[in-house]
C-alpha cells in the first residue's frame, strides 16, 4: 500500500514538473511574438 501511494505522489510531482516547465516555455513565446510583434507595429496572426 506504502508503494502504490509512493508512486501516485511520484507520479503527480512529475505531472506538475512537466506542466510548469510547458507553461513557462508558453509564457517565452508570447513575450517573444509580443516584442516582435512591437518592434514591426502589426497585430498577431
Amino acid at each position: 500500500m506504502l508503494l502504490l501511494a509512493f508512486h501516485i505522489v511520484a507520479i503527480g510531482a512529475l505531472i506538475l514538473v512537466v506542466g510548469v516547465i510547458a507553461y513557462r516555455m508558453g509564457m517565452r513565446e508570447g513575450v517573444r511574438r509580443t516584442k516582435i510583434a512591437m518592434e514591426q507595429h502589426q497585430p498577431f496572426r
